[in-house]
């Protein structure tokens, strides 16, 4: 049975973002008596474009240095996060060798949208050599305001973390990045893999 009878009463985009399968969608899609699928196509580039892997990283990326040094970063286009709802999720894995000391591994949003400041979400210390995993959800509240929660595995201990950053400007050049300080130069901290999707709200 159609889901819908005609396009005048047809949101493309809210049917797409809350269709459950490609099966369903090409099946309801099927049973439209229509040809004019303009308002579906311009519906679903809409929805590719918000809802997409905008970074990979699978080549190793290193600091050995003793101050705060980028490992990773990912620059989203002004109004990447243009509705309330908008959602960044990231996954970071590296490890950690050397002598024991206080390392740091970094989230922070930088950019334009920042006045070319940095905005730190979290700062992790981390004194023995092990392996590590950082997970990141952002959500877009406002114009100028994020909600946050981060952890963290260190080894075998979980952290977890929430937050807020305010006084953002989300319509400029904002910048998703991971840092690395080492304790001393025997020290290094590697990146070996992540990722950056962005999910439109709903």
């Amino acid at each position: 049975m159609a889901l819908f009878t005609t396009l005048e009463t047809q949101n493309w985009a809210t049917w797409l973002s809350n269709t459950n399968s490609v099966a369903t969608a090409l099946g309801d899609l099927d049973d439209l008596n229509t040809t004019d699928n303009s308002n579906l196509v311009d519906a679903i580039n809409e929805i590719l474009s918000k809802n997409r892997v905008i970074t990979q990283i699978y080549a190793d990326t290193t600091t050995g240095l003793t101050f705060l040094t980028n490992l990773n970063t990912t620059a989203l286009p002004a109004n990447t996060l243009a509705n309330d709802g908008d959602m960044i999720l990231a996954r970071y894995g590296g490890e950690i060798t050397g002598a024991a000391g206080a390392r740091t591994i970094t989230l922070a949003l930088d950019g334009t949208g920042h006045g070319g400041s940095s905005h730190i979400l979290r700062a992790i210390t981390v004194a023995a050599a092990t392996y590590w995993t950082v997970d990141l959800f952002l959500i877009r509240e406002s114009s100028s305001i994020v909600r946050y929660t981060i952890k963290f595995m260190n080894g075998t201990t979980s952290q977890n973390f929430t937050g807020s950053a305010t006084g953002l400007d989300l319509a400029q050049i904002n910048d998703v990045k991971l840092k690395g300080q080492c304790a001393n130069g025997a020290d290094l901290i590697a990146l070996y893999s992540g990722m950056i999707e962005l999910r439109s709200a709903v």
